[in-house]
This record gives structure tokens, C-alpha cells and sequence, in this order.
């Protein structure tokens, strides 16, 4: 159970949302500029699927003070990796 200091983990709905509009991206991008769709259109496909799961990943964090923690916590974990 989150209490009011832990943000609420994401729902099945909203973590398929950014694979969602990826997919359906990409195919756009196949459909409207058949083979050449693989230059430009997707890596503009990429941006926007980045850029949509950026909004849904700061929805679930409601608070500054609970971004700032969680990106301490994600550098810290990826120092130790290193």
C-alpha cells in the first residue's frame, strides 16, 4: 500500500500507452511514406513516444519533492551499476 511519501505505481493501461503510440507511429510512418518511412518519420515516431511516456510517467508524480527523490534514487542506482 503507497502512502502519501511513496508515488502510486502505474497501471497496465497507462505503461502500455507509450508502446501503444510507438507502434501505432511507426506503422503511420510505413503507411504514409511507404519505405522511406525508416529515415526521417520514425526517429520523429521515437520522439513523440518518448515524449508521450515522459507525460505519462510525470503524472504519476504528483509532487516536486517526490521527482527529485526518485531521480536520486535512479543516478544513485545506476553509479553502482558502473
Amino acid at each position: 500500500m503507497a502512502t502519501a511519501d511513496t508515488p502510486q505505481p502505474l497501471t497496465l493501461f497507462e505503461a502500455i500507452i507509450p508502446i501503444a503510440s510507438l507502434i501505432v507511429l511507426v506503422a503511420l510512418s510505413y503507411y504514409l511514406f511507404g519505405d522511406a518511412g525508416a529515415l526521417g518519420p520514425n526517429q520523429v515516431a521515437l520522439v513523440l513516444a518518448t515524449m508521450i511516456a515522459v507525460f505519462v510517467g510525470r503524472a504519476g508524480i504528483s509532487r516536486p519533492s517526490e521527482t527529485r527523490r526518485s531521480t536520486r534514487s535512479s543516478r544513485a542506482a545506476a553509479w553502482r551499476a558502473c
